[in-house]
């Protein structure tokens, strides 16, 4: 071992030279080898476990004092099992020393950009209305970034210790941060105690790449004799050194609380002494740390049981106004308690370790426990603590009917909540009603219960949600807690049991307020659709306000879009859709109205793509992923990405649908977002379909686990009709025409038949028509044909007619073919003029007419690489070559070859973007951008930003 590795075991070993870190050589070089790879800008992740006592404390200090020497910044927090009940009481031990000790302007590029949302948190503010996050994701996001900028001045570790009581928020940061550790100079370092429940994150943890697990051994039979020779006697007799040895079983801890008694004792170091020894036991830290501190005298058992309260950390006079002492003699108590080993030296005061204080907190009664956590809540709403950590003492206190205890409890559980920590609001609400609160706060406190349940236990959701709807009396209040009760339905399951509570509260609503009353029945049509095409109860309720509402409000507002889309879902022409579709959208209100977290502010995009109106929905979504970004929001950015992918499937770019689709997808995954995963993967299948990528298509449907039943949503059914249309483009034209009548029979049963994202009606006929059944072929285009010439939008008819003329054949499809292509050149969808182009070439050549054939077949190759479809290019292509023509060979470099993902970042380094900005606004770590950018400058043949935009011109 090295010597800078000596002296820093020598220096950090706890508690005596050296006997906690005895043989840790191997975890040592581990540690070094990590940090050494961080100074190449490659982070990772060290997990080390050991039973208690066993020295993991002393290897992280080891470890921090190995990276201060090499420069690094070090943040340092440890877990108590107070802490979990404390909201982010981790992350704020890491992360608030360095903000806060920042002068003004080191902290405003700390804060800047994504990070900004970091700052309430971690500098003591309150989170407001605009920063409430009850998925957490967006916070999460912050810290990233924070963490971020951290290490962009120099490279971090983070040392975790006893992360087995850290609150589930900050383990959710731990486990992000795993997983993006490749591309950040940071190192983290987590202890965690066998023996103890561990968190379930620890799982995503150990899968994330660079995640290392190290498991700390006893101390050998000859490291034990070395600590008792250098700490009792050099002439200790090595039978008494093994019997010291086997009573604490080579615990670093334990060992050294035995040596103390046999000090104390006089004990002889031979085999005189085995017995005594023996007596003595180890089987317990708490007499030994008992008796010392009695010794002390009543002043620093005083101190000590205080700061046991305070959860082992707190600021001396902290400490000194709950043992009631001054804070002169609170300081002399705490000298002696470090002369002692109770208390690490200097300040803030904290014991040396876990055991110590769970030594001193134990020996309290349940009673003293109860009141001095009162203590400890009183002083720290004196001093304006944070709310949650207010309400984490009053967890441990009695309830005594305290009105004053109700309030600070429901805070508390307000700002974990808008931290992403339900759980631990829970846990406070659950308090709260064992107080009991006055009956006026009662149905308050139960709807609080249920909206922080909702994300881990719908059905106990239902029950508080419920009980509170009957306790409540205030017409506002019921309403407020009707809302809610509608989600927990929809979340468990259970929405169609939502009429019965809800409607009466609607009706006294609409007697007092009828806007409100409005917004609420909105919110239950929303629901009881569900994205569905149709409900019963939703579509009476809807009746009631066709006609009868513009758009002027939010409720207006959202009615309309289920109006909207289910209008287009029933056949409705489309400019009667259009017309609600954009009263709906509210030139962008309804994004401000729902959020662009939500799935209903981009409802009405569904028909207005199936009526081609690409300007508005572009228009729309280029506002959705502005507010994406400004709010650091990847669940906005996820869902815009996801619409946006179905608008350029719609506008035949191909590449651009794969890729936004797949970086939704991927964005969701990451951020655990597993809402309406159907969504974001329906374009990405469609895609690979349109480019006749079908053993990919299949891949995809395996890894994401779509092989069997899907709910009956929208997004459910386009993406069944693209299922449908895989299996029939793969030769498994039976299976393919079970999927699509399944879901043409579903449709007609509940009344909506109107599917012009993904239009599968044709594929049935060309289903029937490969199976010999060419009456009923003919039947459903023939149908197929007046329904789309009814709705009006050129796309879809195009694509029907196209799909009509392989149906059928002689002159009649070569019309048909012909028909199509003159009514997708009006239009902007290209993908729809090349598919019909293709086909007319190819029924052109086969009548004989070569040169007409020759001229669309150009087109038809020339507009195919345009919009990514390289099977229908190389149709083309190949009806060219038996034609005698020669066509052009596509690049293979240059900007045509950039994937989209490519094509995005270097437009945007062609902007001015630094990687760092580029990385923030699409939601990726700047490793990332970094490849893309790499990539884009081989296939564009230059060596720098300056060059992009000339080449991007090419």
């Amino acid at each position: 071992m090295s010597p800078a590795y000596n002296l820093c075991l020598m220096s950090q070993a706890e508690p005596g030279p050296g006997p906690a870190l005895l043989e840790r050589e191997y975890e040592l070089e581990v540690i070094a080898g990590a940090l050494s790879d961080i100074a190449g800008g490659s982070g990772g992740m060290i997990v080390v476990e050991g039973v208690a006592g066993i020295g993991k404390s002393a290897l992280l200090a080891a470890a921090a004092t190995l990276a201060r020497r090499a420069g690094y910044t070090v943040l340092r927090a440890r877990g108590t099992e107070l802490e979990t009940a404390f909201p982010l009481g981790v992350v704020r031990q890491l992360l608030e020393p360095p903000v806060v000790a920042a002068g003004p302007k080191e902290q405003a590029d700390l804060l800047m950009d994504s990070a900004s949302a970091s700052g309430p948190l971690l500098l003591g503010k309150s989170i407001g209305a605009t920063a409430f996050d009850p998925s957490g994701v967006r916070l999460l996001h912050a810290l990233w970034w924070l963490t971020f900028n951290l290490a962009s001045r120099r490279p971090v570790l983070l040392t975790v210790d006893d992360a087995q009581w850290a609150d589930p928020a900050s383990m959710r940061y731990l486990a992000y941060l795993a997983n993006r550790l490749e591309s950040l100079p940071v190192l983290v370092l987590l202890t965690v105690r066998s023996g103890e429940p561990l968190p379930d994150q620890l799982n995503e943890l150990s899968s994330a790449p660079g995640t290392r697990f190290l498991r700390l051994r006893p101390l050998s039979d000859s490291s034990t004799r070395q600590l008792v020779r250098s700490r009792l006697s050099a002439s200790a007799e090595a039978g008494f050194c093994s019997a010291c040895h086997e009573a604490t079983q080579g615990n670093p801890l334990l060992l050294n609380e035995l040596v103390r008694g046999l000090l104390e004792r006089r004990v002889a170091p031979d085999e005189s002494g085995v017995q005594q020894l023996l007596q003595i036991g180890t089987a317990s830290v708490a007499p030994s740390v008992l008796r010392r501190v009695e010794r002390l005298g009543p002043p620093s058992m005083q101190l000590a049981q205080a700061l046991a309260l305070w959860g082992g950390r707190a600021e001396l006079r902290q400490a000194a106004t709950v043992a009631g002492l001054s804070e002169a003699d609170a300081g002399v108590a705490a000298d002696k308690l470090a002369a002692a080993d109770i208390l690490r030296s200097g300040r803030p005061l904290e014991f040396v370790h876990p055991l110590v204080r769970a030594a001193i907190y134990s020996d309290l009664t349940p009673s003293a426990q109860a009141r001095g956590h009162r203590q400890v809540a009183d002083q720290l709403e004196l001093e304006s603590a944070p709310a949650e950590l207010v309400a984490a003492h009053l967890l441990y206190t009695e309830p005594v009917g305290d009105p004053s205890v109700v309030r600070l409890l429901l805070g508390g559980a307000e700002a974990a909540l808008g931290r992403g920590s339900p759980e631990i609001a829970k846990h406070y609400l659950g308090r709260a009603l064992r107080e009991p609160p006055e009956p006026e706060d009662h149905a308050k406190v139960l709807s609080s219960l249920g909206v922080a349940e909702m994300r881990f236990d719908p059905k106990a959701a239902l029950i508080h949600l419920s009980k509170a709807l009957e306790r409540s009396t205030d017409d506002y209040e019921r309403g407020a807690i009707s809302r809610e009760l509608i989600r927990a339905h929809l979340y468990a399951g259970s929405v169609s049991q939502a009429e019965r509570a809800v409607v009466p509260v609607i009706r006294d609503l609409l007697k007092v307020d009828q806007d409100l009353a409005l917004q609420l029945d909105a919110e239950l049509i929303v629901a009881m659709r569900q994205g569905r095409a149709s409900t019963p109860f939703a579509d009476s309720r809807l009746d009631q306000w066709s006609g009868r509402i513009d758009g002027s409000t939010p409720a207006e507002r959202l009615i309309l879009s289920q109006l909207a889309v289910r209008s287009a879902l029933s056949g409705a022409p489309a400019s009667e859709v259009v017309q609600m579709a954009e009263a709906a959208l509210g030139e962008g209100l309804l994004l401000v109205d729902q959020s662009p977290d939500s799935l209903a502010a981009y409802l009405p995009l569904y028909p207005l793509l199936c009526a081609d109106q690409f300007s508005t929905v572009g228009r729309y979504l280029d506002l959705a992923l502005k507010l994406a970004r400004e709010r650091g929001s990847p669940a906005a950015f996820a869902l815009a990405f996801s619409f946006k992918a179905n608008l350029s499937l719609a506008l035949g770019e191909l590449k651009s649908a794969e890729s936004e689709s797949a970086e939704a997808a991927q964005t969701m995954s990451s951020f655990g977002l597993d809402f309406m995963p159907i969504v974001s993967i329906g374009a990405w299948l469609e895609s690979l379909i349109l480019s006749e990528r079908l053993q990919e298509a299949e891949q995809l449907l395996v890894e994401r686990n779509l092989i069997g039943p899907v709910a009956d949503t929208v997004p459910g059914r386009i993406f069944r009709a693209s299922r449908g249309r895989l299996r029939i483009a793969q030769g498994r034209t039976e299976e393919g025409l079970a999927e699509l009548v399944e879901l043409s029979r579903t449709e007609q049963e509940k009344g909506a038949s109107n599917l012009y994202l993904t239009p599968y009606r044709p594929w049935v006929a060309l289903a029937q028509m490969q199976m010999g059944a060419l009456d009923h072929a003919v039947e459903t285009i023939t149908g197929e044909i007046a329904t789309a010439r009814n709705w009006g939008s050129a796309r879809i008819l195009s694509l029907t007619l196209t799909m009509a003329g392989r149906v059928l054949d002689g002159d009649a499809a070569l019309e048909l073919f012909r028909e199509a292509a003159q009514v997708a050149a009006g239009s902007t969808a290209r993908l729809a003029e090349a598919s019909a182009l293709a086909e007319l070439g190819s029924a052109l050549r086969r009548t004989g007419k070569r040169s007409e054939a020759v001229e669309v077949l150009r087109r038809a190759l020339d507009l195919g690489h345009r919009c990514g479809a390289e099977g229908l290019a190389q149709r083309a292509r190949s009806e060219l070559v038996m034609l005698g023509a020669r066509p052009r060979r596509r690049a293979l470099s240059g900007a045509e070859s950039l994937t989209a993902g490519e094509r995005r970042v270097a437009d945007l380094a062609a902007a001015g973007l630094t990687n760092r900005q580029i990385a923030e606004d699409l939601f990726l770590t700047t490793r990332t951008v970094e490849h893309h950018l790499t990539h884009a400058y081989q296939k564009l043949g230059i060596s720098s930003r300056t060059q992009l935009v000339q080449a991007l011109e090419r």
